[in-house]
């Protein structure tokens, strides 16, 4: 009986070994494990109906059928990557600033759009009209390359969030060991249910329907369960909301997250931060403007834009947006010592005050 039970903890030490960041659970964030079991969760069913799709793609290009070629399925294959390519280098040229900031978001909206690739993959595979057919699959296929953009970026800064023992390496190495074990399962997983539902259409959907609802509901739960401590303007927004309405015990990491929306913005005007803009402003604009050594805040009629120069810091950055917030919420500027009141609060909280994820940029042109 000892035997056994040495022997068991003896399995469960090289699994602990195996697949978690070395230190666990103190070299990682308190989120680490829930979202870890979500995430995995998600991949499993992500890779059950990857397994669908390719089988109804291969289907649909001509494997089993005695009439199609093999350079006729080698082109259309070869046509489909290369849509996804292009898909590729466009997005991360339009959006790749976006994955920082709104990281959730993004990771929600990858796994729908991966959700609706395999869709059109396994109902492309009745199509009959070649065109219509190849339509369908480059358009899945650049869908699939925006998922592995977004996927690729968001689970770094995800890992990135995670590390907090400078071991951002050993995360990484673990979550993709933690990966292909899943896809070991899934794979094994795969080679049952496919010829269980080869040939039977409505077994084909139903499985993919619960295959999704299992994926969307996993990652939905897995980005929930992130506690991230650095802002983006969307949790700064609520926080300084909370701490305006006087609700100090809403100003922790878990309730903020939890707050923050992940598809609609409740920032209701838009803020613009740069550096060293050279941005006209009229008389009525320079009356409601704020001046500081540091920066400039020029409010527009349906716009804020706030100019740094080059001796801003990252405190003075988190200021002048608390400024705003404050303005915009109350319509009247805060008082002297309530940036540092603000501030204190943050750092009894566990707020990452060194680095944030506003996007500023440069902007020389005149408006």
């Amino acid at each position: 009986m000892k035997k056994n039970g040495k022997d068991s903890r003896k399995f469960f030490n090289i699994l602990h070994e195996v697949f978690l960041p070395k230190g666990y659970p103190t070299s990682v964030t308190e989120d680490y494990l829930e979202y870890q079991v979500w995430d995995s969760l998600q991949a499993f069913a992500s890779s059950m109906n990857g397994a669908l799709a390719t089988q109804a793609v291969l289907k649909g290009v001509g494997v089993g059928n005695e009439n199609a070629t093999a350079l006729a399925a080698t082109i259309t294959w070869l046509l489909k990557d290369g849509s996804g390519m292009v898909g590729r280098i466009l997005f991360a040229w339009k959006k790749g600033t976006d994955l920082d900031r709104y990281s959730k978001t993004w990771r929600l909206v990858a796994d729908i759009l991966n959700d609706i690739s395999f869709f059109i993959d396994i109902f492309s595979s009745w199509i009959t009209y070649y065109p219509l057919f190849f339509t369908l699959l480059c358009f899945s296929s650049i869908l699939r390359s925006i998922v592995g953009v977004a996927g690729g970026v968001t689970r770094t800064v995800v890992v990135q969030h995670q590390a907090i023992k400078d071991n951002i390496a050993d995360v990484s190495a673990k979550d993709g060991s933690q990966e292909t074990l899943l896809n070991l399962v899934s794979l094994v997983s795969s080679l049952i249910l496919l010829p269980l539902v080869h040939e039977n259409e409505i077994l084909i959907w139903v499985s993919f329907i619960i295959l999704t609802f299992i994926h969307l509901f996993s990652n939905y739960k897995a980005v929930r369960s992130l506690k991230f401590s650095v802002f983006n303007q969307e949790t700064f927004h609520i926080i300084v909301r909370e701490y305006i309405n006087g609700n100090l015990q809403n100003l922790n990491i878990d309730f903020i997250n939890k707050q923050e929306p992940l598809f609609k913005s409740s920032i209701t005007k838009k803020v613009y931060l740069e550096y060293n803009s050279n941005r006209t402003i009229n008389k009525k604009e320079k009356y409601l403007s704020y001046e500081d050594k540091d920066y400039t805040i020029i409010y527009k009629e349906d716009e804020i834009f706030i100019n740094f120069n080059e001796t801003s810091t990252i405190t003075t950055e988190f200021q002048a947006l608390f400024i705003v917030e404050h303005y915009l919420l109350t319509n009247e500027y805060p008082k002297k010592n309530s940036f540092d009141n603000f501030k204190l609060e943050l750092q009894k909280n566990s707020w990452n005050l060194t680095r944030h994820q506003f996007v500023i940029e440069k902007n020389d042109d005149d408006i």
